[in-house]
């Protein structure tokens, strides 16, 4: 049996506000914060963009590194090929985050039409 560690210092530790991080530690900015709204949802736009950007990368990654095996080619250093299941849910992805980001323009843009008149 293991016995306690009567001698460990136990001050009292206060809790830090939990910050929201993406997995490197980065925080990520939530814009449920932001007072203004047509900013929270230009804020959105942005964050979809970055996603399909990033998505779309990927995607051409996987078909580069494809391309160069098929050809016999040596594979650039970074790339890997994403098997089928993951490429069509990619596509999937890109796909109706697209659409969705295309609502919220047409939504930012009637809000800015409402301001103007």
């Amino acid at each position: 049996m293991a016995d306690q560690d009567h001698t460990a210092d136990t001050r009292f530790v206060p809790a830090v506000a939990a910050v929201a991080t993406n997995p490197l530690g980065r925080p990520i900015y939530l814009t449920d914060d932001v007072e203004d709204s047509h900013e929270r949802l230009l804020t959105r736009l942005a964050g979809i963009h970055m996603a399909v950007n990033v998505i779309n990368d990927l995607l051409a990654n996987s078909d580069n590194f494809r391309e160069r095996q098929s050809n016999g080619q040596e594979s650039a250093p970074g790339e890997w090929p994403l098997p089928p299941t993951y490429v069509e849910g990619l596509f999937v992805a890109v796909r109706f985050l697209s659409e969705y980001a295309e609502s919220l323009s047409l939504r930012a843009l009637s809000d800015v039409e409402a301001a103007d008149a």
